[in-house]
């Protein structure tokens, strides 16, 4: 996997087109290593950080209520 280890050492804006999507929010590696530097040096406009706390707020809030109904309808093997 030193490949894929890669991907951290290299900052978000050097990814274009398919592969910056891919590694921000597909497999969120760019935004977990690159956004919390990028906001300290005051390189990170301030709607996109709220985007990203809305974004991770609505996906929470799917998945809460995700499982719940699964909760709610499981039934164990034994009865």
């Amino acid at each position: 996997m030193p490949g894929f280890r890669r991907i951290y050492q290299i900052p978000r804006q050097v990814y274009t087109g398919i592969t910056s999507l891919t590694v921000s929010f597909i497999f969120p590696v760019a935004l977990v290593t690159s956004l919390p530097s990028e906001v300290l040096l005051g390189r990170t406009p301030i709607f996109l950080c709220i985007y990203f706390a809305v974004f991770t707020f609505v996906f929470a809030l799917i998945s809460y209520f995700f499982f719940k109904v699964s909760i709610t309808k499981y039934s164990s093997v034994g009865g």
